[in-house]
């Protein structure tokens, strides 16, 4: 181990929503993660979830049951196909980022603002949306793909990044070990404190020119009216 790294102590709660077609072919990344967490000795839970309600009881009953007694970070890894709005499961339903929001803010909030979100989708990262569109932010940090990966990178991937975070590095770098480990640099983190902020300057800078756009439209106006010169 690099000197000056402290392992981390966290657990991986892993929420798989197979389509019908994954499930026929028994096509399950979920299934890959717990066998190589577990070879890594790293504390997992896995849970299918086939529609919204079985994802909200894997959310609200299955994450609290396996950290009870124990003080680990919480992350949780969502294997499942999505877009740009959100996640699919596999009867159909659609849970949009929105929705996603309000299922994670209670978690975040009981754990302090401490969960990790790891979306292994097409457009995982697409979930940054979530930290803008409410006041409270629904996770510490987020890491998904900015594009369509093939499972098989989601799965080497996010190996790579726990056995990385495991031994004590930072998300940061962890990300950095992930994105070398399939040779695809589309995989990224970003935080939601730092998400939230960009986002509150961006509107303040929108609206600072705006202002500055309506207050330039009047005095041309009066300047045509000559009320000024």
């Amino acid at each position: 181990m690099a000197k000056g790294l402290t392992p981390v102590d966290f657990f991986v709660h892993i929420i798989e929503s197979p389509s019908p077609d994954d499930f026929l072919l028994k096509r399950t990344e979920g299934q890959i993660l717990v066998h190589m967490l577990q070879l890594m000795n790293i504390p997992c839970g896995y849970f299918i979830a086939v529609n919204d309600e079985m994802f909200k009881k894997a959310v609200y009953e299955g994450l609290p049951a396996a950290l009870e007694s124990d003080s680990s970070i919480p992350i949780i890894h969502i294997s499942a196909h999505g877009n740009a709005d959100g996640i699919a499961l596999t009867n159909g339903d659609i849970i949009n980022w929105y929705d996603l929001t309000k299922i994670l803010n209670p978690i975040n909030n009981e754990y302090d603002n401490l969960l990790i979100l790891c979306m292994s989708s097409c457009r995982g990262y697409a979930g940054c949306k979530m930290a803008i569109t409410n006041d409270d932010v629904p996770f510490f940090a987020i890491i998904g793909h900015r594009d369509n990966p093939e499972w098989s990178d989601t799965a080497l991937g996010f190996c790579t990044f726990y056995k990385n975070l495991s031994k004590g590095h930072s998300i940061s770098d962890s990300v950095n070990a992930m994105r070398a480990s399939v040779s695809d640099d589309r995989f990224s983190c970003e935080f939601g404190d730092d998400i939230k902020q960009g986002w509150l300057e961006y509107l303040h800078k929108k609206k600072k020119e705006k202002l500055q756009m309506a207050t330039q439209n009047l005095i041309k106006k009066a300047r045509r009216q000559g009320i000024i010169k």
